[in-house]
């Protein structure tokens, strides 16, 4: 185990010390010879920076230990991350692509989907509780008039929903149409070619759904009042899936729905790269090594200063041996002058020599 040498011996001997005005001073350089209590305390320095290492690698090995037997997962990991890294710049080229070829044709307004969606709620509830009051006033039971009225309601609103974005889709489609399109269009290609399913099919399929909607409201509701309110609420019954075809046709937009569909790849696949992140044998690792790293760094800053506080154990010794060990070391070539004190006024007249020393 290290010792650590932090005392302060020195720092209450120098709150001891005094300095006293002197005429006259001399000094004694060290002798050219290196003392065996120097050597004696550069040693004990140094096995106390080694002491301070080894007592740090040994905490530090068990984090160590981890991190590396985490370096398969680790490094599968980072592969799997780069394999994921080409689907994102993938991703992200073809939607930039995308956007600068298909920007300047889309027709959806920045408030369109909220519109869209607050109507297509407004339709559904209004048509179930018509619905729904029509198959109570009839002796149904509460909780199958309203599943059977919701049913239905939905069902109005995906008929008129289907027509109307297939219809808008059919008239962007022939607006876009190109007998030559550039480098950058043709990835984009079926957009611009104007062709679609067939709509005859589509609408007599509507039509027929609408139809069985409206009869079979207006029926029920001839049974459960008369002719008038039959009529009237099978009106109702068409006018909300014509309302949901027109709101369809409004909000849709195939160009803005091919860029809508891009965006979201490129989202998801920057959450699924997020997920494999998050907490996964990378992170860990790199927790672990740092905490080693940290352990090594103070030990190796423990051990330096319990070095440099055994060198200053044995300059004590030398301090307190003047008559022996001298008063310092010569000034070297290239080291700073020594800084001599200006005389004392009393002192104008003497020999230049003694106010030299």
């Amino acid at each position: 185990m290290a010792t650590k040498l932090f005392s302060d011996p020195i720092v209450k001997r120098a709150e001891r010390t005094s300095l006293s005005m002197v005429e006259r001073a001399s000094a004694v350089p060290a002798p050219e010879l290196r003392f065996y209590i120097e050597d004696q305390h550069d040693l004990v320095g140094q096995s106390q920076q080694d002491l301070f290492n080894a007592e740090g690698e040994a905490k530090a090995r068990k984090p160590s230990a981890k991190a590396a037997g985490l370096a398969t997962a680790a490094d599968a990991q980072r592969q799997r991350l780069a394999d994921h890294a080409r689907i994102i710049v993938a991703r992200q080229e073809r939607l930039e692509r995308a956007e600068s070829v298909l920007s300047p044709l889309t027709t959806r307004s920045s408030h369109s989907t909220f519109k869209y969606w607050a109507t297509i709620i407004a339709l559904l509830f209004g048509d179930v509780a018509g619905l729904t009051g029509a198959a109570l006033s009839s002796g149904e039971s509460p909780y199958i008039a309203f599943m059977q009225s919701l049913a239905v309601a939905a069902a109005t609103i995906a008929v008129g929903n289907s027509i109307g974005t297939y219809f808008k889709h059919i008239l962007e489609a022939r607006k876009r149409e190109k007998a030559r399109l550039t480098a950058q269009e043709e990835e984009f290609s079926p957009l611009f070619d104007g062709s679609h399913g067939p709509m005859t099919l589509l609408m007599i399929i509507g039509a027929i759904a609408i139809l069985l909607i409206v009869v079979g409201i207006g029926g029920l509701r001839m049974m459960a009042n008369n002719q008038v309110t039959g009529i009237v609420f099978g009106a109702f019954a068409g006018a909300v899936a014509l309302g949901s075809m027109f709101n369809a046709f409004h909000h849709a937009c195939e160009v803005s729905d091919k860029l809508d569909k891009y965006e979201t790849a490129y989202a998801r696949a920057r959450r699924e790269e997020r997920r494999i992140l998050r907490r996964g044998p990378i992170y860990k690792q790199a927790k672990l090594a740092s905490i080693s790293e940290s352990i090594r760094t103070q030990a190796q800053l423990e051990g330096a200063g319990a070095h440099a506080w055994a060198k200053v154990g044995g300059f004590e010794t030398l301090i307190n041996n003047p008559g022996l060990a001298g008063h310092g070391r010569r000034y070297e070539e290239g080291s700073p002058e020594p800084v001599v004190p200006a005389p004392r006024s009393d002192q104008s007249t003497a020999p230049s020599d003694q106010r030299s020393r």
